[in-house]
This record gives C-alpha cells, sequence and structure tokens, in this order.
C-alpha cells in the first residue's frame, strides 16, 4: 500500500511527458478523478470504498498542495489548481520548495542547483515522513 500511495502522489507529474506540467494534473479535477478510480477499484475489489477515496485523494492532494507551495520559474507561474472550474493558475509565492531545471545539457543549474532541491524537499518533508513512519509501526504494534 504505500508503493502504491507514492505513485500516487507522484502521478500528477506524469503530464511532464505531455507538455502540459503543472496544469489538470494538478488541480482539484485530478484529485476528484483519483477519488472516483479509487472508488470503482475498491468497489470491484471489495475494499473500503470510504478509506480508498480518501487514501487516493490525500495522495493525489498533497502534489497539488506542495507544487502550489513551491517556486516556479516557468511561465505561467503556479499551478492550475480549481481546474476545472477555472484554468487561472495559481502560486503560493511562500517559494517554500526551490524550483527544479529541466535543461539537462546546463550542468550547473540541472545536477547542482536539482541537487540541492531535492536535499531541500527532503530536510523539509523527510522528518514528517519519518514521524508518520514511527507512528504507524508504533501504533500497529510491530515496532
Amino acid at each position: 500500500m504505500p508503493a502504491f500511495c507514492a505513485a500516487l502522489a507522484i502521478a500528477p507529474d506524469g503530464d511532464l511527458f505531455l507538455s502540459a506540467h503543472r496544469t489538470m494534473t494538478h488541480s482539484a479535477g485530478a484529485v476528484v478523478a483519483a477519488g472516483l478510480v479509487a472508488a470503482a477499484i475498491a468497489r470491484w475489489r471489495r475494499w473500503p470504498i470510504g478509506a480508498s477515496v480518501a487514501i487516493a485523494a490525500v495522495a493525489v492532494g498533497s502534489h497539488v498542495v506542495l507544487d502550489w507551495l513551491g517556486k516556479d520559474s516557468s511561465a505561467p507561474i503556479g499551478i492550475m489548481a480549481l481546474w476545472p472550474f477555472s484554468q487561472t493558475y495559481f502560486s503560493s509565492g511562500l517559494d517554500l520548495f526551490m524550483d527544479v531545471s529541466r535543461r539537462y545539457w546546463l550542468y550547473d543549474e540541472f545536477v547542482v542547483h536539482n541537487s540541492r532541491a531535492a536535499a531541500r524537499e527532503l530536510a523539509l518533508i523527510g522528518p514528517i515522513a519519518a514521524a508518520a513512519w514511527y507512528w504507524r509501526r508504533r501504533s500497529s504494534g510491530s515496532g
């Protein structure tokens, strides 16, 4: 289940292959779509529907929120958070996470800058993930 949740959480970035990054897949519409797909799968597999929908929505929604909190240096700035109701791009302005370069031919920008960005993300999110892992292990009695 953790691997499935991680896959759902990174799924919005599949739009990079469509040259449509931070558009529909980074929106409330994507969160609802993930929930609907999860409901259908849960019904078919006879899993708890409510829990399945919540897990899928939180996994995709967390990506949307974290990208909204990050710096974006590629126009249009922000994410299309309210799609399909609006095609306006929104940015928090907090720049909690660094922007990421896709210009692989510039070593300093692509390797050095992106390594710093990844290290910062790990420093910010790592302790939260470790605490969640610890809490889950402790509450399940396997730690």
